[in-house]
């Protein structure tokens, strides 16, 4: 869609309100956002994934998805800022 723009990539100014806003095409939404994101995979070895755990157990309370997303893009924030 951002091509069809003209542009390489996509702000949420270039939906319309109601894609946003409707339950369904609001991932869509985000969808069209992040899809020219820069996507990382990254396979940890299990001592890694362990001590991760922890922490992160101790930090949010919780292991999870959202909370690994959340811990990773604070170390790659941390890392670009040196």
């Amino acid at each position: 869609m951002s091509e069809w723009l003209g542009k390489t990539r996509m702000d949420k100014e270039d939906l319309s309100k109601w894609v946003l806003e409707h339950a369904y095409f609001g991932s869509m939404g985000r969808w069209f956002i992040d899809v020219n994101k820069v996507h990382v995979e990254l396979v940890l070895p299990d001592d890694i994934v362990e001590k991760l755990e922890k922490k992160m157990a101790k930090k949010y309370g919780s292991v999870s998805a959202g909370n690994l997303r959340r811990i990773c893009l604070d170390a790659v924030k941390e890392y670009a800022e040196k």
